[in-house]
C-alpha cells in the first residue's frame, strides 16, 4: 500500500512537472481511457510472449485530425516511473482517417510495467487546427486500473 502510494505521488509530481516546464496545453488524464473536448486516450493490452501488458496508446482526436505522419521531434513520450524519453523504444502511426495515433512498443523493446503513468505531448504542428501549445494526454499504464 505504501509503495503505490508513493508511485502515485511521483506520477502526479512528473505530471506537474511536465505542464510547468513545456507551457500551457490541453491535459487529458484517465485510467482505462480519458477523455477531453480534444479527444481520448485508451491503453493498448496485448498479450505478447505470453505476457498480458499495457503495450502502448491509442490517442483519438474529436474534431481535430493529424498531419499525414508525425516526426520524432514533434512528439515527447515519457514515463513517469523513471522520467525516460520512450521516442526511441517506440513506434507511431498516424490512422487513415488521421484522427488516431496509435503509439506501441517495438517488439522486444518491453512494456510499461506496473506502477506507471505515461505522458505524450504532442507538437502544435503535427496536428491541423491545434491548440497554440500542442496537445498532452496522460494515463495510468496499470492493468488493474482496467477494472470497472
Amino acid at each position: 500500500m505504501k509503495n503505490r502510494i508513493v508511485t502515485e505521488l511521483m506520477m502526479i509530481a512528473f505530471a506537474a512537472l511536465l505542464v510547468s516546464t513545456i507551457g500551457p496545453m490541453a491535459t487529458l488524464g484517465g485510467v482505462k481511457t480519458g477523455k477531453t473536448a480534444f479527444g481520448t486516450i485508451s491503453q493498448i493490452v496485448q498479450t505478447r510472449d505470453g505476457k498480458t501488458s499495457c503495450w502502448g496508446v491509442l490517442i483519438k482526436l474529436q474534431k481535430l485530425h493529424f498531419k499525414d505522419s508525425l516526426a520524432a521531434s514533434q512528439l515527447v513520450i515519457t514515463e513517469a516511473k523513471h522520467s525516460s524519453d520512450l521516442r526511441p523504444l517506440m513506434v507511431w502511426r498516424v490512422g487513415k482517417s488521421r484522427r488516431t495515433l496509435k503509439v506501441e512498443f517495438k517488439p522486444g523493446m518491453g512494456d510499461f510495467g506496473s506502477g506507471n503513468y505515461m505522458t505524450i505531448r504532442i507538437d502544435s504542428s503535427a496536428i491541423v487546427g491545434s491548440p497554440k501549445g500542442g496537445l498532452q494526454f496522460s494515463i495510468s499504464t496499470d492493468l488493474e486500473s482496467q477494472r470497472p
